[in-house]
């Protein structure tokens, strides 16, 4: 009896010591968690809701495993099984997540969150419901890479997209941009091109596409609501010689009362490249140069759709072949979960921002003239009016102002001496109180408070109201 009352004692204080061992553990792995998330949020967090999940219910819990200590070994032992509890349900969900991706997404929803699935994945999804969906094209992968499509014997070169799909472009702000393409491939509503001439033509880049907001928030939109004929012609990575082109081919049949000439930092860059290429060199080398793609918008959207198909199938066999490896690290670290609750402890930055700032060379903005001077002889043709408007970035207003004004005055000064007006946004979000607000985070394009202070300064520029309305009435 003694002995047996011995080896039951002996257990009993081995499981306790094992008990006060694991709520160590426990203590050290919360604290660390907190640590590292305190330390990547700093000290300016996103939002409180990162805090109170990543810093104080990881300290929380570190500090009851450590009252746990005093506590007697069977509370401890209920304490830790707990504690497992919680992590295996928090890996079941993140399974049943990774088996139905659709509960993530109706999760993030519901939270507000993030969309967590990749573009090719929201593609496949699009086109198990039945709908023809692809990704957005960018003629500016032509235009780099000297490309171009052969059609009926004459080499081409595409300025939009495939024409009335479901398109899926971008995802900045948890939700994916997804819209039905107008007839010529561009961000617009059906039907606009059939009511001649346009009030407002505008070119550019992604910020002109839409980047990264439904479409009734950017800024086309909002002026659309003041002159319902209003269209963009933006594409994401169209630099200035693109932009030109897309003016002529588009332009030229729409003839608008204005068109705005929509200017991102560093577009002056892309100019150079576009430049070169063969057939976009013939805007400026031959006077009245054009392709006609505003009537051969089906033989370019033939190609384009077999080499989009082409491309996502590859894309779908890869997926298939992902490794159990990288499952299994997505799963240890909870990634669907954390995204689908949008608990990410670092706030993305776009690339670049870090990396040396650049000012425009005196040969770019010699091509930047030579564009702005043709794009305004081309909508003088039929009387149209160009106002050119410049769009900050979120570095320019945030980290490096002296620079960015300084940059700004070197670009703008070029459409000036052109006698062409300049609608300053720059000027406009730096009147705003929350500068931050205006976009995403931190090197994104911007939100949709962001577009709406684009659309107020447009409308409130008086060169903008007298193309518009022959007179200077308030926005």
């Amino acid at each position: 009896m003694t002995e047996s009352h011995g080896g039951s004692a002996a257990g009993t204080a081995g499981g306790g010591r094992l008990s006060r061992y694991s709520c160590m553990a426990v203590a050290a792995s919360a604290a660390a968690v907190a640590a590292v998330a305190a330390v990547n949020l700093g000290w300016t967090p996103p939002n409180l809701a990162l805090v109170l999940v990543l810093v104080v219910a990881p300290l929380a819990v570190a500090g009851t495993a450590l009252a746990m200590l005093r506590r007697p070994a069977g509370q401890r032992r209920n304490f830790l099984l707990a504690c497992a509890s919680a992590v295996i349900g928090l890996y079941l969900l993140e399974a049943l997540f990774a088996a139905y991706p659709r509960l993530a997404i109706g999760l993030a929803r519901g939270f507000g969150a993030w969309d967590t699935r990749s573009k090719l994945r929201v593609i496949a999804d699009l086109r198990a419901e039945g709908k023809d969906a692809m990704s957005a094209f960018f003629p500016y992968s032509f235009a780099r890479q000297g490309r171009s499509m052969t059609i009926g014997g004459v080499r081409t070169m595409p300025l939009s997209s495939v024409a009335k799909v479901t398109t899926v472009v971008c995802n900045e702000g948890g939700e994916w941009l997804v819209y039905d393409s107008d007839e010529h491939g561009f961000n617009n509503p059906k039907g606009l091109w059939k009511d001649l001439p346009l009030d407002i033509l505008a070119v550019g880049d992604s910020f002109t596409h839409g980047y990264c907001v439904r479409r009734e928030d950017h800024f086309v939109a909002r002026l659309r609501r003041n002159y319902p004929r209003s269209v963009t012609v933006g594409m994401g990575g169209n630099g200035p010689v693109i932009e030109l082109a897309s003016l002529i081919e588009y332009g030229t049949v729409a003839r608008p009362r204005l068109v705005l000439w929509s200017y991102f930092e560093r577009d002056a860059e892309q100019g150079m490249a576009e430049r070169r290429h063969p057939i976009l060199a013939r805007y400026f080398d031959e006077p009245g140069f054009r392709q006609d793609v505003f009537r051969r918008q089906k033989d370019i959207d033939a190609i384009l759709r077999r080499q989009f198909d082409a491309a996502f199938e590859r894309a779908l066999a890869g997926e298939r072949r992902k490794t159990w490896a990288a499952e299994a690290t997505a799963l240890a670290g909870l990634r669907r979960l954390r995204h689908a609750i949008r608990l990410d402890t670092v706030t993305p930055e776009m690339p670049g921002q870090s990396a040396p700032r650049r000012r425009p060379t005196a040969v770019q903005l010699a091509v930047l003239r030579e564009v702005l001077a043709r794009a305004k002889d081309v909508a003088g043709t039929w009387g149209g009016r160009l106002v050119f408007v410049y769009l900050p970035s979120w570095r320019s207003v945030m980290r490096e102002r002296e620079a960015a004004d300084a940059d700004r005055a070197m670009v703008t000064a070029v459409p000036i001496r052109l006698g062409i007006p300049v609608v300053d946004v720059q000027r406009a979000f730096l009147r705003h109180e929350e500068l931050d607000s205006l976009f995403y985070f931190p090197g994104s394009h911007y939100n949709e408070k962001g577009y709406r202070v684009v659309a107020e300064a447009i409308l409130a520029a008086r060169a903008v109201r007298r193309a518009l309305d022959g007179r200077e009435r308030k926005p």
